[in-house]
């Protein structure tokens, strides 16, 4: 079930307005892209270049799309662990004016920090539901950077994107760092001294 239905491009106010626990399909464009296309747009963008897609107000799917690309068509399509781009993100989030982050996992305090600055989300997809958010994209509009392979930035049209649950928001909450305490509490109940 769908909490809520989002069109990009994302208001600030409207994520803003997301709490951790909502469930939301995203339609409109979605940027897949994971760690080197972050580092290579970065570069750019410390040198003060033109970044090759315009991504502000967008949103980034941390993923690598198998492609077949005689027919221009993603052929599978699912999430990658957000937690190997926590050093880069909050500087990509920062300087690029990105409103969701999409992954696997969860990040670290410092992309939680950056997401309440800037007004941004962290929204969990479920490993092993990429045939559902397959059949989402609607179109492959562009490839920047093809010669990095499932490295590239790939530019979709999605339709009713999900599921999808924001599990980190822009008023500092974190439902990963709410489960690890909780897992933390259970296991030094277990570990404490009998009575």
């Amino acid at each position: 079930m769908i909490d809520l239905e989002l069109q990009t491009p994302l208001s600030e106010r409207e994520v803003r307005s997301l709490k951790v626990g909502d469930r939301i399909s995203i339609s409109g464009t979605v940027y897949s892209m994971r760690d080197q296309a972050t580092l290579r747009l970065l570069r750019m963008l410390r040198k003060d270049e033109e970044p090759p897609v315009d991504i502000s107000g967008s949103v980034v799917f941390h993923a690598g799309p198998a492609v077949d690309l005689a027919r221009n068509e993603i052929i599978s399509i699912g999430p990658t662990t957000s937690a190997r781009m926590n050093s880069i993100t909050p500087e990509l989030i920062r300087r690029l004016g990105i409103r969701a982050v999409l992954g696997k996992g969860g990040m670290d305090n410092a992309v939680l920090k950056q997401l309440t600055e800037t007004g941004c989300i962290y929204a969990s997809a479920i490993g092993g539901c990429s045939t559902l958010y397959t059949r989402s994209v609607t179109e492959l509009k562009r490839i920047v950077w093809g010669e990095m392979g499932p490295e590239a930035i790939y530019e979709l049209e999605v339709e009713r994107f999900a599921p999808l649950v924001v599990t980190m928001d822009s008023s500092g909450n974190s439902l990963h760092d709410e489960i690890e305490r909780n897992v933390e509490g259970v296991l030094s109940s277990m570990n404490a001294p009998g009575d």
